[in-house]
């Protein structure tokens, strides 16, 4: 998990985002539509580079 977090590499965060939108996909009708945007949100974030590394959140937070 540690690795997935502090991967910057895009080509397997689109594979991990491909991976949940299927799971995702097969759901989603039981989700509340606030909470589908809300992970849709997430995932267009990581697709897009807005993420912060593993190690500078556990600086942050004093982990």
């Amino acid at each position: 998990m540690k690795l997935l977090l502090e991967t910057e590499d895009v080509s397997i965060i689109e594979s991990i985002k491909q991976v949940f939108q299927k799971k995702y996909h097969d759901k989603e009708d039981d989700l509340p539509e606030a909470l589908r945007e809300s992970i849709d949100a997430g995932l267009k974030d990581i697709a897009e580079g807005r993420v912060v590394p593993y190690e500078e959140v556990k600086k942050k937070y004093g982990w």
